[in-house]
């Protein structure tokens, strides 16, 4: 099933940006709609996307990935959602800065696939 990137608001006036998996975009909009959300942006993912990939904002180097990968599987050992691993970054010092960088964009997709 085809993936489209999307940006909404809700009746408050704050912007919502996630992912979200339909058939076209007309369905898209329809499933942004049912969340109690106005699409304001709908615009298909390439296949490279569809396929999991995560563009980042740039390439991490061998030992960040490899640091960053061990550092995710211990929040999930531990039962700590990641979102929350993500926000607390900075005053528990659960993840270093290169994994850091990365959540931000990541988190965007989960709360997205929550929902």
């Amino acid at each position: 099933m085809p993936a489209y990137r999307f940006q909404a608001a809700d009746a408050s006036g704050v912007l919502h940006r996630g992912i979200v998996d339909a058939d076209s975009s007309r369905q898209a909009r329809a499933i942004i709609r049912e969340r109690g959300q106005t699409p304001i942006e709908v615009v298909a993912l390439s296949a490279e996307h569809n396929a999991g990939h995560i563009n980042i904002g740039g390439r991490l180097k061998d030992a960040d990935l490899a640091l960053c990968t061990r550092q995710l599987s211990s929040l999930l050992t531990a039962r700590l959602p990641l979102e929350k691993g993500a926000q607390r970054r900075g005053r528990a010092g659960r993840i270093g800065p290169a994994c850091a960088s990365a959540l931000p964009p990541c988190a965007a997709t989960w709360s997205a696939a929550k929902h």
